[in-house]
């Protein structure tokens, strides 16, 4: 066809008015890119008609999988640049992985998502195909998606991301995508991401997130290379709710009263999380000030503690606690917990200080909390609107 797409099996009909060619209906199966997994092969019907002695109109209506992916475009083909300029339009397509096979469709973004990936996925915009390249402000929208990048699993991931270059791949500046849940061993729920892809990685400018009633946020902005490993970076949480954490452990029984903070250095590499050092402590902002710990196990938990611990632990009045972690929040974990306070049956007020270390998982030590977030309503009409 041309050397940017290449099918062996074209048929049509062309009119000729004195030697000139006025119009040519064509039909091409099995259609493929002559630079490798951007898309699947497809089909179309176009109708092609001569704009001058170079360029070629084109009105092409296409199909991948059978029909169950519908293309359009519309543009040009100029033959003394050997350049294509075509405005494509997908509309919003169900995949699943047993339905409509995101990976098999679309390989060029798959290589950036999982290939298991559930939820709905639009396109349309500006293509120009020169030299291999395909370049053009090309608007993706996923809706309610649901894939795994590396350890990471995401839950309702909704955006419409603006896609400057499929080859190499890349994208506008401050691309924001809301995420009801990503889970990296610690379910966080109402992720926003600000981000850019360029030709060697991307840049995180902006990351905030929920758990535990706490806000967390990425410190500064992290670069994510294609081709090696990221600098470490530091996740900050406030206003982490003992009690709320005590409840999202797998641990009956167990009642913690006070607020805290955590933050996590941590790394990546090849898409796995490693906390090089996480800190769960007292806020700041108490004053010094503690909170309650207590912890009274039911007998079907079969819990084995000394008795004069198991009775210390029925109520303390804390005044410093403190919990470190160090591992992979999908794999095995390390953690030191120290608290320091008094039994409050203990009129003497005795202070005594408790040191345990702990090996173990996050999948096993924590709930779920509660189900992904929803995007409110308000944004995700707005997002629609600016895919039309």
């Amino acid at each position: 066809m041309t050397k940017d797409f290449k099918s062996a099996d074209i048929s049509g009909i062309a009119g000729f008015r004195q030697s000139s060619l006025t119009e040519a209906k064509l039909m091409a199966k099995n259609i493929t890119l002559t630079t490798p997994d951007i898309v699947a092969p497809f089909d179309f019907q176009a109708t092609v008609a001569p704009l001058n002695a170079d360029e070629y109109s084109l009105d092409m209506t296409g199909a991948m999988r059978n029909g169950l992916i519908m293309l359009k475009a519309k543009g040009s083909y100029n033959f003394a640049s050997k350049s294509w300029s075509l405005f494509l339009d997908m509309p919003k397509t169900a995949f699943s992985e047993a339905g409509i096979n995101f990976a098999d469709a679309f390989p060029v973004l798959s290589k950036k998502m999982n290939a298991q990936m559930d939820g709905t996925l639009g396109m349309n915009g500006r293509l120009n195909i020169a030299d291999g390249k395909v370049t053009g402000a090309m608007k993706v929208l996923l809706m309610n998606v649901s894939t795994k990048l590396g350890s990471f699993d995401l839950k309702n991931m909704t955006s419409v991301l603006t896609i400057t270059s499929l080859t190499p791949f890349e994208t506008a500046e401050n691309q924001n995508v809301f995420i009801g849940q990503m889970n990296m061993g610690i379910p966080f729920k109402n992720v926003g991401i600000s981000f850019r892809a360029q030709a060697d990685g991307v840049t995180v400018s902006s990351l905030n997130m929920q758990y535990a009633d706490a806000g967390f946020r990425l410190v500064k902005p992290l670069f994510i290379p294609y081709d090696s490993v990221p600098n470490p970076f530091l996740i900050e949480g406030q206003g982490v709710s003992f009690s709320k954490l005590s409840s999202l452990l797998r641990m009956p029984g167990l009642d913690v009263n006070g607020s805290g903070e955590l933050t996590m250095k941590m790394s990546l590499d090849k898409g796995e999380v490693m906390i090089e050092d996480g800190r769960l402590r007292l806020s700041k902002s108490s004053g010094g000030i503690g909170g309650m710990f207590r912890y009274d196990p039911p007998s079907s938990q079969n819990v084995k503690l000394d008795p004069r611990m198991k009775e210390f632990l029925k109520s303390v009045v804390f005044k410093d606690l403190n919990l470190t972690m160090t591992g992979k929040p999908a794999g095995q974990m390390k953690f030191k917990f120290r608290l320091d306070g008094y039994s409050s049956a203990d009129e003497t007020q005795r202070n005594r200080k408790i040191n345990l270390d702990i090996d173990g998982t996050l999948q096993k030590l924590l709930k779920a909390d509660g189900e992904a977030g929803e995007m409110p309503l308000g944004i995700m009409n707005s997002i629609q609107e600016n895919f039309k």
